[in-house]
């Protein structure tokens, strides 16, 4: 059965100020909240019935999204009261263990990489052009790193290459575009200032998913020829694949807690997508209804 949720809204803002789930019966539905008032300090308020995208405890595997859920105190399978969770707040879902490590360990090893680079180049927008091997090395690890993180994120789904089970390219990659939302990350690193937010998915496009990732193509580049493409290893190319990185763990686990011991804050997430009420995770038990999280694979086009 669908799930579907009463937004109460004031005046002509989209911010929820009370949230409740509903039966599927839009007539019922919109009078369940009666005993809210009709006013909200003093402006009135108003109600709108959706239908969720998912039913409750339902997810896409290794896609995080932001979770409706019950008040602690509230802890009941029937229909009543929703919040939309803090990020702390939120529940783990499924997920592989060792391979949430991995990446975590590789993520923090090519931080520490970007911090050896820093050492000897000054952090500053001026020296964005400056190229050379401990760079160009740090910008194929990222770039290899942001490759793996595509294939284990669309193996998941059952998603298997158009050109066959070994064949990955940036033509598949570009699939996760719009169901992780990446062109609205926005990333800056927190200990070097000078250095502007970054944006590495911004200008993504499935017309042409290579050149379109100014970072991806010097990375290939400079992979197949180094001694007429070196110059393309530039520190700001390796900057936006460390941050690509970055964003791809974020995208799939939201708040990491192990992130915080080996990388710390050295990432601040400066912009996030905004998910609808009703494409965000139903983290809410159900009568009849799996107690655990029931993964929905994504339907890749």
């Amino acid at each position: 059965m669908p799930f579907y949720v009463i937004v109460l809204t004031v005046g002509n803002t989209n911010d929820p100020v009370g949230l409740f789930e509903a039966n599927d019966d839009a007539d019922a539905a919109v009078q369940y909240p009666a005993g809210v008032p009709q006013q909200y300090r003093g402006v009135m308020h108003q109600l709108s019935y959706r239908r969720c995208t998912f039913d409750a405890l339902e997810y896409h595997p290794r896609m995080a999204r932001p979770q409706l859920g019950t008040n602690s105190y509230i802890n009941m399978p029937g229909p009543g009261p929703l919040y939309i969770m803090a990020e702390n707040a939120q529940m783990t879902l499924p997920h592989n263990a060792n391979s949430l490590s991995s990446s975590i360990n590789q993520l923090s090893v090519l931080v520490d990489n970007i911090k050896d680079v820093f050492r000897s180049v000054e952090p500053d927008q001026n020296n964005l052009s400056v190229y050379g091997h401990n760079i160009r090395n740090l910008l194929l690890l990222a770039a290899m790193e942001f490759e793996n993180e595509c294939k284990g994120i669309m193996s998941a789904n059952g998603y298997v290459p158009q050109r066959g089970q070994n064949y990955w390219s940036t033509v598949d990659f570009v699939k996760l575009l719009q169901p992780l939302r990446l062109a609205e990350f926005e990333v800056r690193l927190r200990y070097y200032p000078a250095i502007q937010p970054r944006i590495p998915f911004a200008n993504w496009s499935d017309q042409a998913p290579t050149q379109s990732l100014p970072w991806y193509e010097a990375y290939n580049a400079t992979k197949h020829d180094r001694e007429n493409n070196f110059s393309r290893a530039t520190v700001e190319h390796a900057i936006d694949a460390l941050t690509a990185c970055a964003i791809m763990h974020a995208a799939q686990y939201r708040n990491i807690k192990i992130w915080k011991d080996q990388i710390g804050d050295f990432f601040h997430f400066w912009e996030y997508p905004e998910w609808a009420i009703e494409d965000r995770y139903v983290n809410r038990k159900r009568p009849n209804h799996p107690p655990q999280w029931v993964p929905v694979l994504y339907n890749f086009p």
